[in-house]
């Protein structure tokens, strides 16, 4: 089984102290070792003669897997696999696997941070005092997240978690999702609504969407252009589901009022990026949901999925479920059966 050498830092230990992959060391019948390092691309080479991998999260494509016989799992720790050729991991028998389990309550309570963070102004306030500027205190007064009007955009794990921790503070809770059944969006306590109405009557806009091409610039200009001029727009998922250069419009018209962003449409973020010269803007670097505990928990789920498919059964969390019934993919898991 193969780790991401991504997981490493410059020294070459493991970022966190662990990443709870330690059942994978203490099985009898596996061998653990770590990847070639990779530009963020994975080539042949990488994958050839690997029987699992476990990804942070380099892009996987068709060419990738052409030399993937061996391959029985990919193992993705995390929920996003937009930049993972799912139909390539079909056609070469590889079960792509995620970990939804545990990324569900880190995502939604990163994105419930930023409402919180962004509606206090608490970046402002920190500003103010490290700048001895007591006196401006009064121009920056915060917003109540109390009975104010939550839109969600995208209401699947950590969307349903999101609306699930806002309930104490009674915020009016929006959504948007073409597959989420109106009946049972009701029984959840949220209101199914279109994705423009949705962004001129929230306060604050949280995306929780997966990144495929029927979001991918979902939320652009003229949506931004909705927005209240006193409301908040969240991205922790996908950087490419909103037009970054619209947003930045907005921002900088101060149109809205401020946003909380984890994910952007180039990730690492230039340099020179407008959004780093802005004071309405929260930044992180793609890292917002990440704990020690997360790591830990994500580690977990991808060792047993690693440890299913070495004692012959299918994994969990198989994104391409469609694998699991062909021929080629249960003859490599065959292999393993004792």
């Amino acid at each position: 089984m193969g780790l991401d050498r991504g997981f490493l830092n410059a020294e070459g230990q493991l970022a966190w102290g662990t990443i709870g992959v330690e059942p994978l060391d203490e099985a009898p019948n596996v061998e653990v070792g770590y990847m070639a390092a990779h530009d963020g691309r994975l080539t042949p080479e990488h994958v050839r003669g690997w029987h699992g991998l476990v990804l942070g999260g380099p892009a996987v494509t068709k060419e990738t897997l052409t030399e993937a016989g061996d391959l029985i799992v990919l193992a993705r720790a995390g929920v996003g696999y937009d930049r993972i050729d799912v139909d390539a991991c079909t056609a070469a028998d590889v079960a792509l696997c995620t970990t939804p389990a545990a990324s569900r309550h880190a995502v939604a309570s990163a994105s419930f941070a930023y409402v919180v963070a962004l509606a206090k102004r608490m970046v402002d306030k920190d500003r103010l005092v490290r700048q001895n500027r007591w006196d401006l205190r009064g121009a920056y007064c915060g917003n109540e997240i109390y009975r104010q009007t939550l839109g969600i955009v995208g209401f699947g794990n950590t969307g349903a978690e999101l609306a699930r921790l806002v309930a104490p503070f009674e915020m009016r809770v929006l959504t948007y999702d073409p597959y989420l059944d109106a009946a049972r969006a009701r029984s959840l306590g949220v209101e199914t609504v279109p994705l423009d109405d949705l962004m001129r009557q929230a306060d604050f806009v949280c995306v929780h969407a997966l990144l495929n091409e029927g979001t991918r610039g979902l939320i652009g200009d003229a949506q931004f252009r909705l927005m209240k001029p006193t409301a908040y727009f969240v991205n922790c998922a996908r950087g490419p589901i909103h037009n970054e250069r619209a947003l930045i419009a907005a921002l900088q018209e101060r149109r809205i009022a401020g946003a909380g962003l984890d994910v952007f449409e180039e990730e690492p973020l230039a340099p020179d990026s407008p959004l780093i010269a802005l004071d309405n803007v929260m930044l992180s670097p793609h890292t917002m949901a990440h704990t020690r505990e997360l790591s830990i928990w994500m580690g977990n789920i991808n060792s047993e999925q690693m440890l299913a498919a070495a004692r012959g059964e299918n994994p969990g969390s198989v994104v391409n479920r469609a694998v699991l019934d062909r021929p080629g993919f249960q003859a490599k898991l065959a292999r393993w059966r004792s």
